[in-house]
């Protein structure tokens, strides 16, 4: 039996197909997911099948598509290494080193689209959460009001899927 999330989280990526990303950027997208879903020390069902499609997703956008693996144990190898780092380094330098690797604009707007949407794909919030948050905005040199308007933007994006399941039950 597999696990339908209620939320897309991929859809807050931007349209656009195989080099979109570099694949340091899509490693590094990645790594964001990870440390949101870490942020409560809370791993919910809804955040491990988000990072999956998530990895899917930015396969297929990445310069190399196989250049991070999205089966199950690549993803769990993935997954050991992000924790590794923390646990060696800490999230403020991982996430320092994280933005030296995310210069493009694109790149570093969808990494904060990725934390947010990964942080309500399982409907809960905390203090914890909102504390990364903010901790990856300043990383990535984004202000309030920049804030406001990728919040916004993910909102957008996967506000489509309860629209879509609303459409699916008007057949």
């Amino acid at each position: 039996m597999s696990y339908e999330p209620l939320l897309s989280v991929h859809r807050v990526l931007p349209d656009g197909g195989a080099g979109t990303f570099s694949s340091a950027e899509v490693r590094s997208l990645l790594e964001v997911a990870f440390l949101a879903t870490c942020a409560d020390d809370v791993l919910a069902e809804e955040e491990i099948v988000a990072f999956r499609e998530l990895a899917e997703a930015l396969a297929r956008l990445g310069a190399e598509p196989r250049a991070v693996s999205h089966d199950t144990a690549g993803l769990v190898a993935l997954q050991d290494e992000f924790a590794e780092a923390l646990d060696d380094e800490g999230r403020p330098a991982r996430l320092a080193a994280l933005a030296k690797t995310l210069t493009r604009g694109v790149a570093r707007e969808a990494a904060y689209k990725v934390a947010l949407a990964v942080g309500m794909c399982d409907f809960s919030s905390s203090s914890a959460e909102g504390d990364f948050e903010e901790e990856l905005l300043e990383a990535l040199g984004f202000d309030a009001d920049a804030a406001d308007r990728l919040a916004a933007e993910v909102y957008d994006a996967i506000g489509g899927d309860e629209e879509e399941e609303e459409d699916e039950g008007d057949d």
